[in-house]
């Protein structure tokens, strides 16, 4: 039950645009916790579709992100997929060190990589959960940066390799979490490392290669069309989560109707574009109405 509630929790980091439009369709499931037998419920999701991303991974979307994990109350051991009974001594014995209890003010999925280190192949899987951790510790900066750091430490250390696409997407966040940290010279040299000719492919008929092979072909065109602003965002050392440039372009439409209405932004070349002047003016119009109806 659990595996399935978080089976996109685990998925790659590919860059998958948008899927099916789904509202999330929240329901209630009971669950036992593998240490000490408690019963306790937790919230989680039939569905829910996405529109795109940030360029950490964090996708834009109708449910929440990272998708939550099921925790127990009693001793914070955060299930983050399904334990064998087997697995159960191993996982007692982690749940109740003075290591693990130390670690309860950090984020679940923060806890969740120090278990997966432990009991799975932590140090031959790139740190996906330690990423998702990032995203958790959003209006923390300081906790933030410690986890993009130690994540870039990590995912810095798994080789590229052209003929696996997953590689490839990795280096691209580990750019962006250098870009993000501030160390530009380190963003330039994880950008740079990612081959242009792997991603400048030809996307193949459906009919004739597959849905899988169609997929990996077009995450590929859509991570080189990233690697010119991610790069101008290094050179112009711009450090923010969520950059104009690299966010979905009606998301960023609406941001910039957002901020000219509320006069809360310098003038910014994306903004002031005169081919978004008409998109932009139609989205400061939308504000203007959702507002006026809040307001009755």
């Amino acid at each position: 039950m659990i595996r399935r509630a978080l089976a996109l929790a685990f998925a790659g980091i590919g860059f998958a645009i948008a899927s099916g439009a789904q509202a999330g369709t929240p329901y209630e499931m009971e669950v036992t916790c593998p240490v000490g037998g408690e019963t306790f419920s937790h919230t989680a999701t039939g569905s829910y579709s996405t529109m795109g991303s940030r360029p950490d991974g964090k996708p834009y979307g109708s449910w929440t992100f990272p998708i939550p994990m099921p925790e127990c109350p009693d001793n914070g051991l955060v299930l983050y997929r399904d334990f064998e009974e087997a697995e159960v001594p191993a996982l007692t014995a982690l749940v109740l060190s003075d290591e693990y209890r130390a670690l309860s003010a950090e984020t679940s999925y923060y806890r969740a990589q120090w278990l997966y280190d432990r009991l799975d192949d932590g140090a031959g899987t790139p740190p996906y959960l330690l990423m998702r951790a990032g995203w958790q510790a959003d209006r923390d900066t300081s906790r933030k940066a410690r986890y993009q750091r130690e994540f870039a430490e990590r995912a810095e250390g798994f080789a590229v390799e052209d003929d696996t696409f997953e590689t490839l997407a990795l280096r691209y966040r580990v750019a962006n979490a250098w870009r993000e940290l501030g160390e530009f010279d380190r963003a330039l040299a994880a950008l740079d490392s990612i081959p242009p000719d792997a991603l400048d492919v030809a996307v193949p008929a459906r009919s004739e290669a597959g849905d899988e092979a169609v997929q990996d072909a077009e995450s590929r065109r859509y991570l080189l069309e990233q690697i010119g602003p991610m790069r101008a965002l290094i050179l112009a050392r711009n450090t923010q989560s969520e950059p104009l440039t690299l966010i979905p372009e009606d998301i960023a439409i609406y941001r910039c109707a957002t901020l000219i209405e509320e006069n809360a932004m310098a003038p910014d070349p994306f903004c002031t574009a005169p081919e978004r002047a008409a998109e932009i003016a139609e989205a400061r119009e939308q504000r203007r109405a959702r507002q006026e109806y809040a307001a009755d």
